[in-house]
């Protein structure tokens, strides 16, 4: 009964967690409509898929690879935890700008350079067989 409330507990969290950081998304979209709209778009469809499962998240262990594999990224932004930040001035474009730490957990998410920079990636989860 204990792991079951802790399970839920943890997801409640996370969901909490992703609801504020799709907010703050949608926020800096209405601010700069044209970079961002197409982001939030990819977190809230990825949003709803995680909703409409009951495996939705990752082991601890494989989140804890993943959050590795991130921290050692160039386009990882330590302030924030997110996989790059608008608000790095000449490396807006770079990342998803999604916060890692929910990102990491979900089974659905994709790695931000495994897809934009397909083969060529060294850094993403894919290329660290992490995925």
């Amino acid at each position: 009964m204990k792991a079951a409330s802790l399970a839920f507990e943890f997801n409640w969290k996370l969901k909490l967690e992703m609801s504020v950081a799709l907010a703050l998304a949608a926020a800096y979209s209405l601010r700069h409509p044209k970079k961002a709209w197409p982001r939030v778009k990819r977190a809230f469809t990825l949003w709803w898929r995680v909703n409409g499962s009951q495996d939705w998240t990752v082991t601890q262990e494989k989140h804890s690879q993943r959050m590795d594999v991130c921290r050692k990224c160039p386009v990882f932004y330590p302030r924030f935890k997110t996989c790059g930040s608008p608000m790095k001035k000449g490396a807006e474009d770079l990342g998803c700008h999604c916060y890692l730490p929910v990102k990491a957990s979900l089974v659905a998410a994709r790695c931000w350079g495994d897809e934009q920079l397909p083969g060529e990636f060294e850094y993403g989860w894919r290329a660290n067989d992490v995925e």
